[in-house]
């Protein structure tokens, strides 16, 4: 590995597998000194929408996997403007065609990981189109306490409060 912060000087072909290698992603993640989606280079980018880009990821989970960004900085969803989700919805409506047409797949999961335990290693908001594939995501489903009523009936008491 390169001592150098930055994630364009790591080669396509380490980029390709970067995942399969244990901690070398995390490693990387940890010695940005820059945000990697502020600027990032046009040969990643596939199309733009209203301050939106559609791009490939570039250190993917599988084959085909896409993310959608902000091209300014913004951190959680929460930070969206009026007309984002349109933005937005206009290119997932050209990624699942691509995908399809390009590259044969049919189905993925739309992914966005926010809060503090949410699992985002980049603190730039970022969607993911993971192309469904059996196995590749495995859910482990917990025991439930309480019934789907009784929790809307939970969330409806705090619904004004949160408005």
């Amino acid at each position: 590995m390169t001592d150098n912060k930055n994630f364009e000087d790591y080669t396509p072909e380490l980029q390709k597998n970067a995942r399969l290698a244990k901690d070398w992603y995390s490693r990387i993640c940890d010695s940005l000194e820059k945000c990697p989606f502020c600027n990032l280079k046009s040969k990643y980018i596939i199309a733009k929408e209203q301050g939106w880009a559609l791009t490939v990821n570039l250190f993917p989970y599988i084959e085909g996997h896409l993310l959608i960004i902000p091209q300014n900085h913004i951190e959680s969803h929460l930070q969206m403007k009026s007309g984002d989700w349109e933005s937005i919805s206009k290119l997932l409506v050209l990624a699942d065609s691509l995908l399809e047409q390009a590259l044969g797949i049919n189905g993925y999961n739309l992914v966005l990981r926010e809060g503090e335990h949410g699992g985002k290693s980049l603190g730039h908001l970022h969607f993911h189109l993971i192309p469904f594939e059996e196995g590749l995501v495995s859910w482990s489903y917990r025991k439930i306490r309480e019934s789907p009523q009784e929790t809307a009936r939970k969330l409806r008491e705090k619904l004004d409060e949160c408005r």
